[in-house]
């Protein structure tokens, strides 16, 4: 289930164009509307975390322009999911 979750998760993300619809979609979704802004954050933390965890794991590279990538990608998800988030 947790890796049906993190695919979930990767496609989401990297939809590319259609990122922000699927997002949206995603938090609209009635199974993900009893989370907040801060769970999606911890969940956001915790995804990125483990692929820089996997990335150690395997002697990939990890540098700070690839940290920094994913925390745009993240700050861009958290905008885009309190923005959907019912008021």
């Amino acid at each position: 289930t947790q890796r049906y979750i993190f695919q979930k998760a990767i496609n989401t993300l990297l939809e590319g164009e259609n990122r922000e619809k699927a997002l949206r979609e995603r938090v609209s979704d009635p199974t993900h509307r009893q989370f907040d802004k801060d769970t999606y954050e911890i969940f956001l933390n915790t995804f990125i975390n483990t692929l820089h965890s996997v990335h150690q794991k395997y002697k990939y590279d990890w540098p700070p322009e690839l940290q920094a990538a994913w925390d745009d990608l993240k700050n861009q998800a958290l905008h885009i999911i309190n923005d959907t988030l019912p008021k």
